[in-house]
């Protein structure tokens, strides 16, 4: 039986340690995206940068989960996820080429 598998005190512990890597994970998820953002836009080491880019995506995210919840928070990842995996199959194709054509 699954419902005696311990204590409370041990079922509390563990839902701590699963909020805690739950954050710890989101936190560093968040800090690569900032990171990678700017590089895209070329201020690699501003402070200022990473901060506006870290409000852009908490904000974005806050107002999807407010207005459609998690459906739409899933529905807008397929839909910017989609076109950016196309491009990065170009991407891939090119490098291919590039690749074979110089004999690498």
């Amino acid at each position: 039986m699954l419902s005696n598998l311990g204590s409370p005190a041990v079922s509390r512990a563990l839902t701590a340690t699963a909020a805690f890597l739950l954050l710890t994970w989101l936190i560093t998820s968040l800090d690569s995206a900032t990171l990678v953002l700017c590089h895209l836009v070329g201020a690699e080491e501003a402070t200022p940068a990473k901060t506006f880019w870290g409000l852009a995506l908490a904000a974005t995210t806050a107002a999807l989960l407010l207005v459609g919840g998690l459906d739409a928070l899933q529905a807008a990842s397929v839909v910017v996820g989609l076109p950016l995996a196309v491009i990065l199959l170009f991407l891939g194709g090119g490098l291919l080429r590039e690749l074979f054509a110089h004999r690498l």
